[in-house]
């Protein structure tokens, strides 16, 4: 019952991560979240990609470059923290 509406809210995260808007993070957390600020002012070199997946979707972040890619970390490893959970394929810097 909770795919559509999990597959739904990546897609809304999707769109506004691409736009530089980190606000649903921040409101969800009450704080910016680490990396984010980052991640809006390199949002031209990082590609956030969403794909369905068997019972979910999945939002995959991705990007060549050296700064953004320790945003990202940062910011999936406070996520991470946050929510209490590894995540799937999660990985550290």
């Amino acid at each position: 019952a909770g795919v559509g509406p999990a597959r739904a809210h990546l897609r809304l995260i999707q769109h506004a991560f691409q736009a530089g808007d980190f606000s649903t993070p921040a409101f969800v957390h009450m704080k910016t979240m680490p990396g984010t600020e980052e991640m809006a002012a390199r949002r031209a070199v990082i590609t956030y990609a969403y794909s369905d997946v068997p019972g979910g979707g999945e939002l995959r972040i991705t990007t060549r470059d050296a700064s953004a890619l320790a945003a990202i970390h940062e910011f999936m490893g406070a996520q991470r923290g946050e929510h209490h959970a590894m995540g799937a394929g999660a990985t550290t810097p």
